[in-house]
């Protein structure tokens, strides 16, 4: 058997192009996480922070950059466990199992996963590596079972969802073959052993690292690990996956390739049989899990049902009776795997401007003045706090809120080391609870230390780089955030990078515009990621400030919002004519919350006709989020 040693490159490739910031999503949290042996969001991934942390002693760039590496290795050692299933299943084959491997790792699920810090490679290396086990024990071999449960109840330990897929194939195995529950006692305290990983979680928070939530009382440790805490952040938005139309064709895939090679793999025993009924239902089970919709990563639940579905498929491909036919058939496979969404996502993702979030995350940590509480709302900023503090001990004078935190006792008691703070909640006013906690800290330093906002929430004044502060102005910080946007718009991003350099420069131009600086906000964020002709930069008269229309099914800013927010932006700069020809192209392209826009700026200009003509075309296209300009038109005196 010639082993895939080439997997090797392929991590080597992987470390090459992986970005070693704070990155994309989660990667900054689950990275602070690893280097401070902490909890991160609920259900935690325990054993992901022990296992990445041992990859932070390799003396090989950063500390993000080793535990980057540590998933691109996980992803490549589960392409590996791809060619070991394939091999056992149709050991005559030299081809199959190499064009499964390498078909698996071109996938959606694992390839967008393999270049950044995330937990969902050594959950599916975990998940496989089961699967294995209980395909022995389905052979006869009863250590299988205890092993494959051990495994599964570890996989608990860094995402819940992948254990699903080896439950799944387990009870497969049981129903088609197996038929006794002898030994599914001893299975289950395997299970169990595994999933005690999940203590670590109070023991950690006992010794005070930091945790995202309190696990100390049974209470809190079962809203930590069930994800029930984490749930309460999606606002109730869910969906399965089966609604993501990019999913849809890939699952099409998958199952082609099952029923490919169905009848010469089930034909060969009743174990075959059962192995391809448990990769269906590891499928079935991804596909029907909940996530929220605004979350792309969602699509790495699929990963165990999609593995075991090429696997089996290859294999059965490689028992086909024809030669020829065998070699198309996983030819077929292998292209066909090479799917170009993933493609072209993953592709886009290895952008080599990567290193501009952590010069944006330096300039988030730096600008604050010392001793300054700071509240941050996104992810990113606060993935880049966090990472900041962990890998390099920066600037713990500050007293980090996150926002989306502040109604949670535990993350005051973060704040403790500060000499402002003593860990009690404090509670102000506003329009919901987690406004009032942020209020009820903004009120509590104010006057007494400075106060720093990602965002424009609470009544501060002096804009500082990426944030606002309550106290003079830092100079410096300034004038290197406006060499930032220069380089920012030098690289012309359209990567995820770029979109989170959208959001940040969206955010400070609305800022901007807020304080009658609209010239400095058209020419940020329209001179960062310029749309043919950008408006021009000196004010023609200040116009109404209009609502701006953004897509919230998108978890950050996209090109189109950019338009439609430099659209508003120019009418409150006078810049009439160029916002509304602006809008008129996007609508050309496709945008249908363009029509949107245009009604808002119809209207604050006064042209209610064309206000309503913008509304109807909107409303005709199938839109639904046009309330508040229907009750603003019909509010308009005629």
């Amino acid at each position: 058997m010639r082993r895939p040693w080439w997997l090797v490159l392929a991590v080597a490739a992987a470390a090459f192009v992986t970005p070693n910031g704070p990155g994309i999503f989660d990667a900054g949290e689950l990275s602070s996480a690893a280097i401070d042996l902490g909890g991160s969001h609920p259900p935690g991934q325990p054993l992901h922070a022990l296992l990445a942390h041992a990859f932070t002693w390799i003396p090989l760039g950063t500390l993000a950059f080793r535990i980057a590496l540590f998933s691109a290795a996980t992803e490549a050692a589960a392409a590996w466990c791809v060619f070991l299933l394939v091999h056992r299943w149709a050991p005559a084959s030299r081809i199959a199992p190499h064009a499964a491997a390498l078909a698996a790792l071109l996938s959606p699920p694992l390839l967008v996963q393999a270049t950044r810090v995330e937990v969902y490679g050594l959950a599916l290396l975990l998940t496989l590596l089961a699967a294995m086990s209980l395909c022995r024990w389905g052979e006869g071999d009863g250590r299988g079972l205890r092993v494959g449960a051990l495994l599964a109840g570890l996989c608990v330990g860094v995402h819940p969802p992948h254990s699903l897929a080896a439950i799944a194939l387990g009870v497969a195995l049981l129903l088609g073959v197996r038929r006794r529950l002898r030994g599914l006692p001893s299975a289950a305290l395997f299970f169990l052993l595994g999933a005690s990983v999940l203590a670590y979680l109070p023991i950690r928070a006992a010794a005070g690292a930091l945790t995202w939530g309190d696990p100390r009382t049974l209470s809190g440790f079962l809203d930590y690990v069930s994800g029930r805490a984490y749930l309460q952040n999606l606002d109730g938005a869910s969906a399965s996956l089966v609604s993501m139309l990019e999913t849809l064709g890939f699952a099409l895939l998958c199952v082609g390739a099952l029923a490919a090679g169905w009848p010469a793999f089930a034909r060969a025993d009743h174990i075959r049989r059962a192995i391809l009924a448990g990769s269906v239902l590891a499928l079935v089970a991804g596909f029907l899990q909940t996530f929220d919709p605004q979350n792309p990563d969602a699509l790495a639940y699929l990963a165990p049902g999609v593995a075991l579905a090429i696997a089996a498929g290859a294999a059965g491909l490689a028992t086909m009776d024809s030669p020829r036919g065998r070699r198309f058939a996983l030819g077929a496979l292998l292209v066909g795997a090479i799917h170009p969404w993933a493609v072209a996502v993953s592709a886009a993702d290895l952008d080599p401007n990567a290193p501009v979030l952590e010069t944006l995350a330096a300039l988030q940590t730096d600008a604050p003045p010392p001793r300054a509480l700071v509240v941050v709302e996104t992810d990113f900023a606060a993935a880049a706090w966090m990472q900041a503090r962990a890998e390099e001990g920066a600037r713990p004078d500050v007293a980090l809120l996150v926002a989306g935190l502040a109604t949670s006792s535990w993350h005051w008691q973060t704040l403790r080391a500060h000499p402002v703070f003593d860990g009690t909640p404090r509670r102000g006013s506003g329009v919901d609870t987690r406004a009032q906690y942020v209020d009820g800290a903004y009120r509590t330093a104010l006057g007494r230390v400075p106060v720093v906002s990602e965002t424009e929430r609470l009544p501060l004044r002096v804009l500082v780089g990426p944030v606002v502060m309550s106290s003079s102005a830092n100079d410096y910080a300034e004038r290197a955030f406006t060499h930032f946007i220069d380089a920012a718009g030098d690289a012309r991003l359209e990567t995820r990078t770029g979109a989170v350099l959208r959001d940040v420069l969206r955010v400070r131009a609305v800022r901007l515009a807020e304080r009658s600086r609209r010239a400095e906000a058209l020419d940020g964020l329209g001179h960062a990621y310029a749309f043919g002709d950008p408006p021009p930069a000196e004010d023609l008269g200040p116009g109404p400030i209009v609502p701006l229309v953004l897509d919230d099914e998108s978890l950050l800013t996209g090109r189109e919002d950019v338009v439609r927010v430099l659209a508003a932006l120019a009418v409150g700069a006078g810049q009439n004519r160029w916002a509304i020809d602006a809008l008129g192209a996007q609508r050309t392209r496709g945008d249908a919350l363009a029509d949107l826009q245009l009604g808002h700026i119809a209207l604050g200009l006064g042209d209610v006709a064309l206000a309503r003509r913008s509304l109807s075309a909107y409303e005709a296209s199938g839109g639904d989020a046009g309330g508040f300009l229907r009750a603003a038109i019909e509010a308009t005196p005629p």
